[in-house]
């Protein structure tokens, strides 16, 4: 190797290449590798954090001594750290927009302690500091907090950033702060490595160079964006990844578990994104946004059922990373462009609200009078609580079986999306207790999936093969979609075990009433309903009449949007293709029929008046 081989090689290891997004990629500036190269610089400012005492205290953690001084973000205190203003981050923001944050570190003045049993390990002069540990694809940063030795002690990762540049200020938001392995070891809890403990916020001030100012105001888009949903540009968001925590628990047997989420605009259209109570915005002409709700599962006796459901997040913010087009508008998630939502953000009370309130089939919710807007003068004025309110409680009973598989799901619902199923993901979780706590601990064996979690259960569109031992239906009824799916287990000696699940994924109407036709002669025994809670007085009504099963709804127990109810019954007659019914609510009872499988008629003159409707 001759020496300009040798010293280019060594130039590019000591300067490694920073992969760009695609927008700047495809960027056509004469400017373009000078602000590539261009570093800004974030120094002093404050570091301010919220411990989940919930969750610490079950761990027998009690966190003192923080400083007095506090600072309120989404109806929380949080500690304020200030941060040396000798030290500095350095950013990478070409054009103005913010790419990443290259290298740098912070030092954080004061400290705090955790009281962990009859021993204390005190937090001071901690250093915060640029990592790639924990960076997620497009993500813009993560970074870690460090002791004076060096030592990793919480890891910061799906951040919210902002560059200010009026204001002269970086901001990074609602960072997830997560328990680094080294000092889950050095506490004795090597299982709570990676939970997250605390969220936080840091604000720093922006130092601009000059050679800014030779690129201020350089339009770093197509003229024709926003380019908003229409005949010819289809909006499309995709859920692209998920993970799931123990968030803590609220009483003997209940507990809270909450997700993060990342998402990505796979459509040509750009998705409007304004936070609620902020003012009317094109192309809606009000504070339209996104909303993230999620789902808990589990399969049991061949039977699939909805154990817990979550409300509904509002989103309020698009952090557009990796972007095909970036115009600097966080209120606007352009085409490619991807986002994160944190555990701590998708638990944050500001933003948790019912999920009676939204029309899922057009994403439509109206504010004014709203959970969050009690006396009706369009402003925010109600959270939900800190604690249960508008999340996913679950019952332990619920997953404490080992022999069982359990699921979880996400949806972003996108008003005018064309393909809700993309929105939606899952991923099955094992569960183990922590006996030092009985905090559980939470591992996926499966990697993230796209589509309703009920597809772990049959394939979507499982046709009834040979065998006659399953149907997948879903159907597209002109308010929504559901699935219906039926699994048939031959019991032997003449007798068929019968396991359906109904799923409403958008349908506003809601269902009221499910029909299978059954003989009266045909046995029918061991009914096992299974519906999104363990209360029992809501327990759908069972009624055999006329050669019909009629499965009716008690207490206002619809089947809503994002929900799935299932039964179970056996019967000595073998299954049959044919139609089952279901009643909508709040369209005058209109009725509509799926071809399923279901126990064999000794005749076809049942199925007058069911009417078959189009199947996706």
């Amino acid at each position: 190797m001759n020496l300009i081989k040798i010293c280019l090689l060594l130039l590019l290891l000591n300067n490694p290449v920073i992969a760009v997004s695609p927008w700047l990629e495809n960027f056509n500036h004469p400017l373009r590798q000078q602000q590539i190269d261009l570093r800004w610089h974030a120094d002093g400012g404050e570091f301010v954090i919220n411990f989940e005492d919930r969750l610490l205290n079950e761990l027998g953690i009690q966190v003192i001594d923080l400083p007095t001084q506090t600072k309120t973000i989404d109806s929380q205190p949080h500690a304020v750290f200030q941060i040396n203003d000798t030290t500095s981050l350095e950013v990478q923001a070409p054009f103005g927009i913010l790419e990443s944050i290259t290298a740098g570190q912070l030092h954080v003045k004061g400290q705090f302690k955790w009281q962990i049993q009859n021993a204390t390990m005190t937090f001071n002069d901690l250093i915060i500091r640029a990592t790639s540990k924990g960076k997620g694809a497009g993500e813009i940063v993560s970074a870690e907090i460090i002791d004076q030795q060096g030592n990793a002690l919480f890891l910061l990762d799906h951040i919210h950033t902002e560059l200010d540049i009026k204001q002269q200020q970086l901001r990074m938001l609602r960072m997830d702060v997560r328990i680094t392995s080294w000092l889950a070891n050095k506490i004795n809890m090597p299982q709570i490595a990676h939970w997250v403990v605390a969220e936080a916020h840091m604000y720093n001030h922006l130092v601009i160079p000059p050679e800014y100012a030779m690129v201020r105001g350089t339009p770093t888009c197509p003229k024709d964006r926003p380019l908003w949903p229409s005949p010819t540009a289809d909006a499309d968001v995709a859920l692209i990844d998920m993970s799931w925590v123990y968030r803590r628990r609220i009483d003997d047997d209940l507990v809270v578990l909450t997700p993060n989420a990342r998402l990505k605009n796979v459509g040509e259209a750009d998705v409007v994104w304004q936070g609620k109570f902020t003012g009317p915005v094109p192309p809606y002409n009000n504070e339209q946004h996104p909303f993230l709700n999620w789902a808990m599962y589990r399969e049991i006796d061949n039977r699939f059922e909805q154990v817990a459901i979550s409300d509904i997040k509002h989103a309020f913010f698009a952090q557009n990373q990796n972007c095909t087009y970036n115009c600097g508008n966080n209120f606007i998630l352009y085409k490619g462009c991807e986002d994160t939502y944190t555990v701590s953000n998708n638990d944050g009370g500001s933003y948790l609200g019912p999920r009676e309130e939204l029309e899922a089939f057009t994403g439509l919710w109206e504010q004014q009078c709203s959970f969050f807007d009690p006396d009706c003068n369009n402003t925010q004025n109600n959270t939900s609580n800190s604690t249960d309110e508008n999340r996913l409680v679950v019952n332990e009973s619920q997953f404490s079986d080992p022999a069982l598989s359990y699921y979880f799901s996400s949806w972003y619902l996108v008003r005018e999306d064309v393909n809700i199923f993309n929105g939606m993901g899952w991923m099955s979780y094992e569960f183990s207790q922590n006996q030092q706590n009985l905090t559980w601990n939470m591992h996926s064996p499966s990697s993230f999936q796209n589509g309703p979690a009920s597809d772990a259960y049959l394939p979507p569109n499982t046709t009834a093969n040979d065998l006659m031992s399953a149907s997948h239906r879903t159907l597209q009824v002109g308010e929504g979609h559901l699935t219906v799916a039926v699994k048939v287990i031959d019991l032997g000696g003449g007798n068929f075990r019968y396991n359906y699940m109904i799923e409403n994924h958008d349908y506003d109407p809601q269902v009221e009433q499910i029909i299978v036709p059954l003989d009266d002669d045909a046995s029918y025994t061991d009914f096992v309903w299974s519906d999104k809670d363990l209360i029992l007085s809501n327990n759908w009504s069972t009624t055999r009449q006329d050669n019909l099963l009629s499965l009716t709804q008690t207490n206002d127990n619809l089947i809503d949007w994002g929900m799935l109810f299932s039964f179970s019954f056996t019967s000595d007659r073998p299954p049959e293709l044919g139609l089952i019914r279901l009643v909508g609510h709040e369209n005058n009872q209109n009725q509509f029929s799926v071809m399923s499988l279901r126990p064999q008629l000794d005749d076809l003159i049942f199925e007058n008046g069911f009417e078959q409707v189009t199947v996706d």
